[in-house]
């Protein structure tokens, strides 16, 4: 009975769930001037031996940054083992414009930090790997 303990035990912890898809990358500092590009870079991992697809969606308020898309199709062959991703945010002209037409007046997204949150999913819907980075914008 011990035996199929730990037998199920050691089993649970090689599932996939428990295997790394997504590693957060080098990023520089999350300070960023309200008239600068910040840019997201990180990983994603097939940890299998077949390829790996899925989307990589980001959340964060939309009031304050502007990205391309919100969702990006991924391929990773088992042969890349690991795609490095970037991944641009802009400060929204409205916040810029804020802040040099009403120079007394700051926006919410000049106060407090901005939450980036990045979520990788496989073509299943299931949720693979997630992390966020809070970004403070200075004028």
């Amino acid at each position: 009975m011990l035996l199929g303990i730990l037998s199920a035990l050691i089993l649970s912890a090689c599932t996939p769930s428990n295997l790394e898809y997504l590693r957060f990358g080098e990023n520089p500092n999350p300070i960023i001037a309200s008239d600068k590009t910040y840019d997201l870079t990180f990983f994603v991992i097939n940890p299998n031996t077949i390829t790996f697809t899925g989307t990589v969606e980001y959340e964060y308020d939309t009031n304050c940054l502007y990205t391309a898309q919100k969702i990006d199709t991924i391929k990773v062959t088992p042969q890349e083992f690991q795609k490095p991703i970037l991944k641009s945010f802009s400060v929204r002209q409205e916040v810029r414009n804020i802040q040099s037409n009403l120079p007394n007046q700051q926006s919410e997204c000049l106060i407090k930090p901005v939450k980036i949150s990045t979520i990788l999913k496989d073509d299943g819907g299931d949720i693979k790997g997630k992390f966020d980075v809070s970004l403070s914008i200075v004028r």
